[in-house]
C-alpha cells in the first residue's frame, strides 16, 4: 500500500499569494524537498541523519534548487536552517490561525524568518490555515503531501521502514522525483536517563538546611531555550556530538551564565510568559522526578536555582492558586496568570508551585538570596567556578 500523495496535497488549506510573504518568485523555482521521518527528541550534530541532511541541503542548493521546507518538526526545521547555512532559498510551509488576516499572517512570517535567520530577499513564507480548536499536527500529513508533490527533487535522508514517508515514497507518481543520494539508516537516538538521587540521602545531606526557597528545576531540553533563536539552537545542534550540549547541566550553566531565568509561556494561562518555582524542599521534589512518555524525557532533574521565598515575593513573584473552574471564574484576569486547575486525576496543588511573571534576574540578588542545587559532589566542584552563589550538593 501507499499514499495517494496528490490527494493528501489537495487537502491542506493553504492560503492565497495575498498572505505569502517574501520572494514571490521563489513559488516558481525549481524545488527540493530533504525528507526524513521522526527521530530522537534530544538530536545532536553527531548522529548520521543530521549531518546527511545538512549534506543534502548544500548539495541540492549547489544543484540550484529552492528548498522546501516547514516548521513544527526539528527534521523540516534542520533542513530549512542547513539551506540558510548553505546561502540558498528557502520557501517555508508554517500554520497560522484560521481567520487570520493578511496582515497578521506577514507578522508571522516575518518572526518565522528573523527566527531562522533568513531574509525576504531569499526566502518566501507561505502559510495554511489551521481550523479553530483544531491542531496543526492534524494537517502535517496534508502539509507534507503539497511538499512530496510540488518538489522537483526529493532527497529521503533517514526514512523509517513501514512509516508515513516511507508509504508516501512508493507512490509511483513521484517515483521519478527520488533521489538516495544521502540516504542513511533509520536508527533514532535514546539517550540514557538522568540518575535521580534517593530522597533519604538528601534529607540526611542537607538536614542542616533551612529550607525557606522556592526552586526553579531544569530538565534537558530538546529545543531552543527560552530567547534562544532556531538559528542559534541549530548552529549549536550541527556543531555538537553529544545530546549533552543541551542537558539539564547545560541548561543551568546557561542561566548562571546569563545571570537571568528566562521566562517561558509553555503550559501557562494565555501563553504569559513566567517563571515557575516549586515551594517543595529538594528531598520532596526528588521523589516527584519521574519520566514523561509523551515528551520522552524526566519532567525535571536535580539541577536547579533555589531562591529565598521573601526575596522572591519581594520580586513579585506568587503563589499559585489551584483550583475548579468555577474558582477561576471568580478571579481578576490578573490573578488567573497564577491559577491552576485541579482534578481527580491531576495532583498539580503537591508541587506547591510559585509564579514570577518575565524572566528573573539573578544579579540584583544578594549571595545569600540564592542556592545553586545540583545532584552530586562531583557536580558542584564543576558548577561552582561558574556561579557567585553556593552551590549545594544534594547527596
Amino acid at each position: 500500500m501507499c499514499v495517494d500523495v496528490l490527494k493528501l496535497a489537495r487537502e491542506l488549506p493553504l492560503s492565497d499569494e495575498r498572505y505569502w510573504h517574501g520572494d514571490l518568485t521563489l513559488a516558481a523555482r525549481p524545488a527540493a524537498a530533504v525528507l526524513n521521518s521522526r527521530q530522537g527528541r534530544h538530536p545532536h550534530g553527531g548522529e548520521a541523519w543530521v549531518r546527511a541532511t545538512i549534506r543534502a541541503a548544500a548539495g541540492l542548493i549547489d544543484d540550484e534548487k529552492v528548498i522546501v521546507s516547514s516548521t513544527g518538526m526539528v527534521t523540516w526545521e534542520l533542513a530549512a536552517w542547513a539551506a540558510s547555512e548553505a546561502l540558498g532559498n528557502v520557501v517555508m510551509i508554517v500554520p497560522v490561525p484560521e481567520g487570520t488576516i493578511a496582515e497578521d499572517a506577514h507578522l508571522i512570517a516575518a518572526k518565522v524568518l528573523a527566527d531562522f535567520g533568513l531574509s525576504n530577499s531569499d526566502s518566501l513564507v507561505m502559510p495554511f490555515f489551521v481550523p479553530p480548536r483544531g491542531s496543526e499536527k492534524l494537517l502535517w500529513k496534508a502539509r507534507d503531501g503539497l511538499i512530496l508533490r510540488n518538489a522537483d527533487r526529493l532527497a529521503p535522508v533517514s526514512i523509517r521502514d513501514g512509516g508515513f514517508l516511507a508509504s508516501c515514497l512508493r507512490d509511483p507518481r513521484i517515483a521519478d522525483k527520488i533521489s538516495t543520494d544521502w540516504s542513511v539508516e533509520h536508527k533514532p537516538l535514546v539517550l540514557p536517563q538522568q540518575k535521580i538521587p534517593d530522597p533519604a540521602h538528601v534529607q540526611r545531606k542537607l538536614s542542616g538546611l533551612n529550607w525557606d526557597h522556592v526552586a526553579h528545576w531544569t530538565r534537558m531540553s530538546d529545543g531552543p531555550w527560552p530567547g534562544e533563536s532556531r538559528a542559534d539552537y541549530f548552529s549549536a545542534l550541527a556543531g555538537s556530538r553529544s545530546g549533552h550540549y543541551r542537558s539539564a547541566e547545560a541548561t543551568l550553566k546557561r542561566i548562571l551564565d546569563e545571570r537571568r531565568i528566562r521566562a517561558t509561556g509553555w503550559r501557562m494561562p494565555m501563553n504569559v510568559e513566567m517563571v515557575s518555582f516549586s515551594a517543595l524542599p529538594p528531598w520532596e521534589m526528588v521523589e516527584r522526578m519521574t519520566w514523561r512518555k509523551r515528551y520522552v524525557r524526566l519532567n525535571y532533574e536535580p539541577w536547579g536555582i533555589a531562591i529565598r521565598r521573601d526575596a522572591l515575593i519581594e520580586l513579585g513573584g506568587r503563589e499559585v492558586i489551584y483550583g475548579d473552574l468555577a474558582i477561576r471564574k471568580q478571579l481578576s484576569a490578573t490573578d488567573r496568570m497564577y491559577f491552576q486547575k485541579v482534578s481527580d486525576h491531576s495532583d498539580w496543588e503537591n508541587e506547591l508551585e510559585w509564579r514570577l511573571r518575565g524572566d528573573l534576574a539573578l544579579e540584583p540578588l544578594s549571595a545569600g538570596d540564592v542556592l545553586v542545587l545540583v545532584p552530586d559532589e562531583t557536580a558542584r566542584e564543576r558548577i561552582q567556578p561558574f556561579s557567585r552563589f553556593e552551590v549545594v550538593a544534594l547527596t
